[in-house]
């Protein structure tokens, strides 16, 4: 049998993405052939495919009926649509774990401690979806996508039909204009859809691993591809959000508008009900209104933290699994975030600095992407009666 490619019809993307024939080629090939990367390119895509990044990509979660004679086990056969109309959720199992490379390319993912038991998830009543992927599903949809439905829409979509049969995706789910207009769903996908491998090489001239990395994630679209789930936490000293204000005493003999003449706490409820590129135009029309929003790093955390909460939920730096907390853990094996600290009180977080890094970061724009998706997803369901 050939090699099997799998997607995960949550965030369309794969695991594969660390370990592919792209990476192969530009940074283990041998020293001698002309296709492997130099060493300014092979720093920047090892910086961005670091350890972090490859264990994410590679955390996984499983959904997949229950085994009847083996309890505990997943059964991966074929299922028709009549069979997964009639199968109870609580024998509907639910399994984190790490996708193996060797057992990978057969279509299959280990989901025992001892990795002893393995199961299909290229075809049959088994499927696979990224653990962050599944995480911001249930975010997104305040927990009514639980796994458990997903599974349900995914094997009516995809797996008991004929016409979908072949598909790598959900059809009819808009997973972004990148990804469909560069058709990155391939047999060997490629981690820069829109640059040629020899194109990537060629980067090497600019000589700095910064410029590489931001030429791979944006000319080359590598930003589809990221672990959606680094928050960028982190302060960077070196960068300085604050805004450019105009100079001088805000009073004016001239009349203030009656929108400037709105209390603060009532302009911050309506800017965080607007896009940010309109509250950033608000704040924009007048100087009263520019210091009054952005005068003070209190004002600007205040403006940011309500509109994150209210029109930028993608940016709360929540956990993985939420489900587990609510008491939905059956066949779910703990783990620990690795790599990854979140604070008790993730509202402490949010800052201007914090959404001024979050709109620099290509983690944080794909977990974007993947957020409109399970709003499709869970409007799919619906309309199918799931």
């Amino acid at each position: 049998m050939g090699k099997v490619t799998v997607y995960c019809p949550i965030s369309g993307c794969s695991p594969e993405i660390p370990h592919s024939m792209w990476v192969y080629t530009l940074l283990e090939s041998s020293p001698e052939d002309k296709e492997r990367a130099g060493a300014v390119v092979s720093a920047a895509i090892k910086s961005l495919l670091d350890a972090r990044e490859k264990r994410s990509q590679d955390d996984i979660t499983v959904i997949g009926p229950a085994n009847p004679d083996s309890p505990g086990e997943l059964n991966d056969a074929e299922m028709t649509l009549e069979e997964v109309t009639k199968t109870l959720d609580e024998s509907i199992l639910v399994f984190r774990t790490t996708a193996d490379e060797d057992q990978w390319d057969e279509g299959c993912v280990p989901y025992s401690k001892d990795n002893d038991l393995a199961a299909i998830v290229s075809y049959g009543g088994c499927i696979m979806v990224q653990t962050s992927a599944l995480a911001i599903l249930l975010h997104a949809t305040s927990g009514r996508m639980n796994p458990r439905r997903a599974w349900r829409l995914v094997m009516q979509t995809l797996r008991t039909s004929k016409e979908t049969e072949n598909m790598w995706v959900m059809p009819g789910i808009n997973y972004g204009d990148v990804m469909h207009e560069l058709d990155v769903w391939q047999q060997d996908p490629e981690n820069t859809p829109g640059m040629a491998q020899e194109a990537v090489r060629d980067l090497e001239h600019l000589g700095d691993e910064e410029k590489v990395k931001e030429a791979l994630l944006y000319q080359g679209q590598h930003w589809i591809w990221m672990s959606p789930d680094r928050f960028p936490l982190t302060v960077n000293p070196d960068v300085n959000s604050t805004p450019t204000l105009i100079e001088g005493s805000t009073k004016s003999s001239h009349t203030l508008a009656p929108v400037e003449q709105l209390p603060q706490e009532l302009l911050v409820l309506t800017g965080s009900h607007l896009p940010l590129i309109s509250l950033l135009a608000l704040a924009s029309t007048s100087r009263h209104l520019r210091v009054k929003l952005l005068g003070t790093v209190t004002d600007r955390d205040a403006l940011a933290r309500a509109w994150i909460v209210q029109s930028g939920p993608w940016y709360e730096p929540l956990p993985l699994h939420p489900f587990q907390k609510a008491g939905d853990s059956q066949g779910v094996q703990e783990r620990e975030e690795d790599g990854v600290e979140l604070p008790e009180d993730w509202q402490t977080a949010l800052s201007w600095d914090y959404l001024y890094r979050c709109l620099a970061s290509a983690s944080m724009r794909n977990r974007r992407r993947i957020w409109d998706v399970a709003g499709q997803l869970e409007k799919r369901a619906i309309e199918l009666g799931i």
